[in-house]
C-alpha cells in the first residue's frame, strides 16, 4: 500500500511535531530549567557574599571594640580582688581598714568579717566596723576608704551621738564591701573524689 503524497505530508508533520515535543521535552525544557536554577543559585550566593562582605567590613569595629573591653576588664582587674579565698580577701580588706583607721585617727571598738554575698560573677566581701571618733575623723576615714587604690564602698553607715553632753564624740557603725572576683572554675573537670 502505497501512501499518498497527502498521508505522506501529514506523517512527515506528525513526526516533525513529535520530534519537536521530545526536542521541547527532553532538550529545551531542562536546559531552561537548568538556566532558571543557576540564575537562583547564583542570586543566593550574592546575597551570601554581600552578608560576608558586610562582616569584614564591621571586623575593624569590632577588633576595635573587642580591645577596648579588653582594656577595660584590665583596669577592673586593677581595682578588685581577686583570688580563690573569700576570707582571706576579707582579712586582707580588714587590715586594710585598720591601716586606713589609723591614719585618719579613727579608733575601732569592733570589726566583723560578714558573709560575702553573690553579685554576678563577683563576690562582694563586707566588713562591718563599729568606731568612736569625732565626725572630722569619720569624714577622713570615708575619705580614705573610697580614694583606696581598690575598690571599697560602703553600703551602710549609721552615725549616733556617743554623749549628748559633749556631742564631739560619735559613734559609728558602718560596713565596707570589697569586690572578689573568682577565678574561672574549668568546666567539663571530674568533681573531687571521683
Amino acid at each position: 500500500m502505497a501512501l499518498k503524497q497527502r498521508d505522506r505530508r501529514a506523517l512527515l508533520l506528525l513526526g516533525v511535531v513529535v520530534v519537536g515535543f521530545l526536542a521541547y521535552a527532553y532538550g529545551i525544557e531542562p536546559l531552561i530549567r537548568r538556566q532558571r536554577h543557576v540564575r537562583e543559585e547564583i542570586a543566593r550566593q550574592q546575597e551570601q557574599l554581600r552578608t560576608y562582605q558586610r562582616i569584614v567590613a564591621r571586623r575593624k569595629g569590632l577588633t576595635l571594640y573587642r580591645q577596648s573591653l579588653t582594656a577595660a576588664l584590665q583596669q577592673l582587674d586593677a581595682i578588685i580582688y581577686t583570688g580563690d579565698k573569700a576570707p582571706l580577701t576579707a582579712a586582707e580588706v580588714q587590715q586594710v581598714l585598720k591601716e586606713l583607721a589609723r591614719r585618719a585617727g579613727v579608733k575601732i571598738e569592733r570589726e566583723k568579717i560578714l558573709d560575702p554575698v553573690e553579685a554576678g560573677s563577683f563576690l562582694r566581701i563586707p566588713v562591718e566596723i563599729n568606731a568612736r571618733t569625732s565626725i572630722r575623723n569619720l569624714s577622713q576615714l570615708i575619705y580614705l576608704i573610697e580614694a583606696y587604690a581598690k575598690f571599697l564602698a560602703i553600703p551602710e553607715l549609721s552615725i549616733e551621738v556617743a554623749n549628748r553632753q559633749n556631742p564631739s564624740t560619735i559613734r559609728a557603725r558602718f560596713v565596707v564591701t570589697a569586690l572578689l572576683r573568682e577565678p574561672k572554675k574549668p568546666t567539663g573537670a571530674a568533681p573531687k573524689g571521683s
